[in-house]
């Protein structure tokens, strides 16, 4: 599977995991219900603009290296917009994809890393944070799943 296709599916697949509703834990962090463990959730309204969101990312970095490179981290952008505005989706995925840039770029970072994007809706829900946090071990067999179903005669990959 060429890098554009698996992309393509990891957003896929991404898109369907995260589409379940999070329920908040006690202490307001939105509590994953697919297996995923949260490492870190930075509030984008308290983060002071790119650079200071960057800062943040910093100091979470030390968690992230120890993490086993086997591991899949989500970095999910939780965004107030409505999500039949192609521009809030758009402005979600392009925050969460300029962190992950950053994570490769700036600190040689060498996870997996899935970005999404989870709309809120505008004056409901959380407060729009960035969220990074690791799927469960059962991720891996989602990735042995044939991209397109086998034609007669065919094996899948």
């Amino acid at each position: 599977m060429n890098a554009m296709t698996r992309m393509i599916v990891s957003f896929a697949i991404l898109a369907l995991i995260s589409g379940a509703v999070l329920p908040m834990s006690a202490s307001g962090v939105m509590a994953p219900d697919d297996g995923s463990k949260v490492i870190a959730v930075i509030p984008l309204n308290t983060a002071g603009g790119i650079q200071g969101m960057y800062r943040q990312v910093d100091r979470i970095v030390p968690k992230l290296r120890a993490l086993s490179q086997e591991k899949i981290v989500r970095l999910e952008c939780r965004y107030s917009g409505r999500a039949d505005r192609e521009q809030d989706v758009v402005n979600a995925y392009a925050l969460a994809g300029k962190i992950e840039k950053y994570l490769r770029e700036r600190h040689r970072l060498n996870l997996d890393l899935w970005i999404g994007a989870r709309l809120t809706g505008q004056g409901r829900g959380p407060a729009p944070a960035l969220t990074f946090s690791v799927f469960s071990d059962d991720i891996r067999r989602l990735e042995k799943l044939p991209v397109a179903p086998a034609k007669k005669g065919q094996d899948s990959e």
